[in-house]
């Protein structure tokens, strides 16, 4: 028995000692005075700093890093507030101004459709209230990129991108990169088409 006790208390021990201090100092020090209350906060403190130094009653029930993974906030893990958004539209042929997506803060995509059915141009619209960088690439044509080609559209500017391919089949897909350099927000959209049965989607950091 004597060795027993002479033992130290294992870290285990420790932790299920203060939980124990923990809930009989909070059960009765609800009907102490303030005074009162200190004291027996004090008397806790000093058990638990024999058992375990360096810990109080205060500090017992959180951890130093509980608001911390590997050293690095919680903030630190948060990249923006990012969003997605998605659009579909059969147009008629001809059409024009056919609305497919508005990207908030980014811009706003519609389409126009020929009477033949086949060819079809996207307008992209910027609506940032600022300057947007733009690069993109028509993935029906090796090599094609953004007509006009940046280096940015100015606020209320557009951008045309023609949905024919190269053998002259309304079948294409475009992916396009949006940023604004003053506020850090970047988008990437991939418009696609069927002729004149169009889909989009963005994707957006903030």
């Amino acid at each position: 028995m004597r060795k027993l006790l002479s033992r130290r208390p294992s870290p285990a021990m420790v932790v299920a000692i203060i939980a124990v201090i923990l809930a009989v100092a909070g059960t009765a020090t609800a009907a102490l005075a303030k005074k009162d209350k200190k004291s027996v906060r004090k008397i806790a403190d000093s058990e638990i700093s024999k058992l375990a130094p360096g810990l109080s009653v205060a500090s017992a029930g959180k951890a130093a890093d509980t608001d911390k993974l590997g050293g690095v906030a919680p903030s630190g893990y948060v990249q923006g507030g990012g969003h997605s958004f998605f659009g579909t539209k059969l147009g008629d042929n001809p059409s024009t101004n056919n609305g497919l997506l508005n990207v908030p803060g980014f811009a706003n995509i519609t389409f126009s459709c020929a009477a033949n059915g086949v060819d079809s141009t996207v307008t992209i619209t910027n609506t940032s209230g600022s300057f947007l960088g733009e690069l993109g690439q028509d993935q029906a044509n090796a090599g094609a990129s953004l007509n006009p080609f940046g280096p940015s559209i100015p606020n209320g500017g557009s951008v045309n991108l023609v949905h024919t391919n190269s053998s002259n089949h309304g079948v294409t897909s475009t992916v396009l990169q949006l940023w604004n350099s003053q506020n850090g927000k970047v988008a990437t959209v991939v418009i696609s088409n069927v002729f004149c049965d169009y889909a989009a989607s963005a994707t957006t950091n903030q």
